[in-house]
C-alpha cells in the first residue's frame, strides 16, 4: 500500500507540518490543487468544531491501489481520487 516514489511536499501552518506524498504522474497533474492548503482547511474547519489537532503533522499519501482510508495523522488516496474534481476546497 506505501510504495513510492513520490514527490514530496512539505509545509508548515500554524504548529501542524503537512506533508503530501504523491506519484510523479500526479504531481504534476496537481500542481494547481493546493493539497496541503485544502488539508489545513479541513483540519482548522475540524478544530474550530472540536479542538485543537492533537497531532504534529498530516501526510496525505496517494496509493497505486484505488481506495481512500484515513489513519490518525494521515490519510491515503487511490490516484482517482486525488484530482482536482474531488479536492475542490470550495465544493
Amino acid at each position: 500500500l506505501l510504495a513510492g516514489p513520490w514527490e514530496v511536499q512539505r509545509e508548515t501552518r500554524e504548529g501542524v507540518e503537512y506533508a503530501s506524498f504523491l506519484l510523479p504522474g500526479s504531481a504534476k497533474g496537481a500542481a494547481e490543487t493546493p493539497l496541503i492548503e485544502t488539508a489545513g482547511k479541513y483540519i482548522e474547519f475540524f478544530a474550530d468544531r472540536l479542538g485543537p489537532y492533537p497531532f504534529d503533522s498530516y501526510a496525505l499519501i496517494e496509493t497505486k491501489a484505488d481506495f481512500g482510508e484515513s489513519f490518525p495523522g494521515f490519510t491515503l488516496l487511490g490516484g482517482s481520487v486525488v484530482s482536482p474534481r474531488f479536492l475542490d476546497s470550495d465544493g
